[in-house]
C-alpha cells in the first residue's frame, strides 16, 4: 500500500473511532426532563389555567438551581373545553414539548380564564399525551405528566386503564390532582387509580387557593423600570421580529400583576445564560453577538421605523450601544436581585411553601423526583 493511502486510511480510522464513541443522541444539554400539563379546562375547574401561567416560571426556577443542570422542556394539554372539538374529544394540545417557555406563556394567555360547561374525557387526553408529544427518546430522560381536573374518569372511547398502561409502557409518569368543585361521590377513586397505575402520586385540592409573598420593602417598581429598559435593548428583525418583541412584553406584564415572586423568576432566567444570546434569529444584538457581519444581509423591510432608514454604519452603532446598555441594566437588575436576597435572609422573609396549591403540590412531586434521579437542588 502507498504511503500516501496509508495516511488516509489511518486518518479515516481514526475519525470513525472518534466519532462512533459519541452517541449520535448526545446532547449539549444534560439529562432531558419532560413534562406534560394535561388539565381539565372545563367550568368545574374555573381558575386552573390562571395558576399555571402565574407560576410557570416557577417550574423554570426549580430546573435553573438544578445541578447537573438538565435539559428541560414543558408541553400542555388542555381538555374538556367545547371548542377543542367533538371529533377531537374535546381535546386539543395547546403546545407540545418545547424549550421555548416564553412562546409557551404566551399560548396559555390565549386561553380563556372562565367557560361554563365542559364534557371531560380522562382517556382520550392520556392517550394524546402518549401519542401526541414529542417525548425525548434518549433511555435515560425522564418523562412526566401531571394530570388535573374532575369528573368520572370512565367516560370516552379510551379505557383509562388503557391510555395509562400505554404511558408507562413509553417510561411515562403519571401524577394526578382532583381538583375538588362539588366532588361527587366515587370520582376520586378514579384519579386516584390513574395515580397508582402511572406510578404517579395523587392528592385532591381546591383550584383558587392563593398564596401571596412578603416583599419586606423590596422595590418592585425599580425592578419593573430595569426590565422596561432591558426590553428596550432588544431590537427586532426577520419574519418573526415583531410577534417575538410583543411575546416577551405581553408575558412580562402579564406575570408582574399577577405573581411578584414569579415575575422575580421570569427576570431572573432572561439574565441567565439559558436565554442571554439566544435570540439571534430575531433580535438585533443577539445576531450581532454570534455574527457581527450578518447585519448587513438583513431585510430591513423587517425593521422598526425607526432603524429601517438608518444607514449601514449608524444601525451598527446602534446595536452597538444597545448592546453595551443591555450589559449595564444586567448588572443593575443582578444588583437589585442581590439586594431581595440579603432582604430575605435579614427579615426571614423565606415562605414555607407548605399551602396545598397546585403549583407548589406539583413543583414538590417534581423536586422529590429529580432529587430521586441524583440532581441537587440549591435552596
Amino acid at each position: 500500500m502507498k504511503p500516501a493511502l496509508i495516511r488516509i486510511t489511518f486518518i479515516l480510522l481514526f475519525v470513525f473511532m472518534a466519532s462512533s464513541s459519541k452517541p449520535d443522541n448526545q446532547s449539549p444539554f444534560g439529562t432531558p426532563v419532560d413534562i406534560i400539563f394535561c388539565l381539565d379546562l372545563s367550568g368545574s375547574t374555573n381558575g386552573i389555567i390562571d395558576r399555571m401561567r402565574n407560576h410557570i416560571w416557577d417550574y423554570v426556577n426549580l430546573f435553573s438551581n438544578c445541578t447537573p443542570r438538565p435539559d428541560f422542556r414543558i408541553g400542555f394539554v388542555g381538555f374538556a373545553r367545547p371548542s377543542f372539538g367533538k371529533d377531537n374529544y374535546y381535546v386539543k394540545v395547546i403546545s407540545d414539548l418545547t424549550h421555548d417557555i416564553e412562546g409557551l406563556t404566551h399560548e396559555l394567555l390565549k386561553l380563556r380564564t372562565q367557560i361554563e360547561k365542559g364534557d371531560q374525557f380522562v382517556g382520550p387526553a392520556l392517550k394524546v399525551c402518549n401519542e401526541k408529544i414529542s417525548w425525548s427518546k434518549r433511555p435515560e430522560a425522564i418523562k412526566i405528566v401531571f394530570l388535573g381536573g374532575n369528573g368520572l374518569v370512565t367516560t370516552g372511547s379510551e379505557p383509562y386503564v388503557k391510555a395509562v398502561e400505554a404511558c408507562v409502557a413509553k417510561g411515562i409518569i403519571v401524577n394526578c390532582i382532583y381538583l375538588l368543585n362539588n366532588p361527587v361521590a366515587g370520582e376520586q377513586g378514579g384519579w386516584e387509580d390513574i395515580a397508582n397505575r402511572g406510578n404517579g402520586k395523587y392528592t385532591s385540592m381546591q383550584v383558587k387557593f392563593e398564596y401571596y409573598e412578603n416583599l419586606g420593602g423590596f422595590n418592585m417598581e425599580r425592578l419593573f423600570t430595569l426590565n422596561k429598559q432591558l426590553n428596550e435593548t432588544y431590537l427586532y428583525y426577520g419574519p418573526i421580529g415583531k410577534d417575538r418583541w410583543k411575546i416577551q412584553r405581553a408575558d412580562d406584564e402579564s406575570i408582574y400583576k399577577a405573581n411578584s415572586e414569579g415575575y422575580r423568576y421570569r427576570i431572573q432566567f432572561r439574565i441567565s445564560d439559558m436565554y442571554l444570546n439566544k435570540n439571534s434569529e430575531w433580535d438585533l444584538v443577539d445576531l450581532h453577538t454570534k455574527n457581527p457581519e450578518a447585519l448587513a444581509t438583513i431585510d430591513r423591510n423587517f425593521l422598526s421605523d425607526t432603524l429601517k432608514y438608518m444607514n449601514a454604519g449608524d444601525l451598527k452603532s446602534h446595536v452597538i450601544f444597545n448592546k453595551s446598555k443591555r450589559n449595564k441594566v444586567i448588572a443593575d437588575i443582578r444588583t437589585l436581585l442581590a439586594e431581595k436576597a440579603q432582604l430575605v435572609k435579614e427579615k426571614n422573609l423565606e415562605a414555607d411553601k407548605n399551602m396545598k396549591t397546585f403549583d407548589i403540590t406539583t413543583i414538590n412531586w417534581l423536586t422529590e423526583t429529580l432529587v430521586a434521579k441524583g440532581f441537587v437542588i440549591k435552596e
